[in-house]
């Protein structure tokens, strides 16, 4: 296998990678979508304080990274398929999500209280975050950088 790699055969893989590749290839491709929106409802039954298996969101969340093998160097990983099928989809949701809710907020409160309410929800998303998604989601989901 390593003088074949060394002679430039792409896609020539060791066990692990292998079961990797087809994996993401022949069976994540066919069912992603439906992983996503279980996700995607666990997500929200969290966000209304119900609780969920966050171990069981952090291991999915980190099989999407796993996924992510750079063609031209395996042992690597990239973040291709986590932002992709997972980041992008929890980011629209996260946005469908807040715009709704704070609408309904706004209709029975304050802006003041709405400011206090939207720097809860803010720590709440960043504390998913850490709990279980990847830290590159840090970034979008926290607050926008202040321009000094």
């Amino acid at each position: 296998m390593k003088r074949e790699v060394e002679e430039g055969h792409r896609h020539v893989y060791d066990v692990y990678t292998l079961c990797l590749v087809s994996w993401r290839d022949h069976f994540f491709m066919n069912v992603r979508l439906q992983i996503m929106e279980a996700v995607l409802q666990m997500i929200q039954r969290h966000r209304f304080g119900e609780t969920v298996d966050t171990t069981l969101l952090k291991n999915i969340a980190t099989s999407f990274t796993m996924l992510g093998l750079d063609e031209n160097d395996t042992s690597r990983k990239t973040l291709e398929i986590y932002k992709k099928y997972f980041e992008e989809p929890f980011l629209q949701a996260t946005k469908t999500f807040y715009s709704t809710e704070s609408e309904r907020f706004l209709a029975s409160h304050s802006v003041v209280d709405y400011m206090k309410k939207a720097e809860q929800w803010l720590r709440e998303e960043e504390a998913r975050v850490e709990m279980y998604l990847d830290e590159s989601t840090m970034k979008p989901v926290g607050p926008p950088e202040r321009l000094s």
